[in-house]
């Protein structure tokens, strides 16, 4: 999949904030969202988790998830919807862990279609 296109005024909306909202499905088709700092990079959004928690079984089962960054005043979001997956190890996962605060977890990287809200 390729990485998602976004227009100036949204990379600078998503450069002046760091925290989204993470959408997964559990195992009974429920929806599960949960706030995470993000960091983008490269056109792919990157989020950290621990090992084991609701959001990383529900992307081991099912990659499908969406996130949204958003403001309330003013009424401002970023909605991308499509597949997430988890990196455990690799260049990648390395290069991304160094900027995060938190060591050993792991990374759910998001690529999916943007949807303006």
């Amino acid at each position: 999949m390729k990485n998602i296109r976004f227009t100036d005024a949204e990379l600078n909306f998503l450069k002046r904030n760091e925290l989204c909202r993470l959408a997964t499905v559990d195992e009974n088709c429920r929806p599960h969202v949960v706030p995470v700092c993000f960091i983008f990079l490269d056109g792919v959004f990157y989020m950290v988790t621990d090992i084991g928690t609701k959001k990383h079984r529900n992307l081991e089962r099912n990659p499908h998830a969406s996130l949204v960054v958003d403001v309330y005043k003013p009424n401002r979001a970023v909605m991308v919807e499509g597949e997430a997956e988890l990196l455990l190890r690799g260049e990648e996962f390395h290069r991304c862990r160094k900027l995060s605060s938190r060591g050993s977890a792991g990374l759910v990287k998001t690529l999916g279609v943007r949807a303006r809200l």
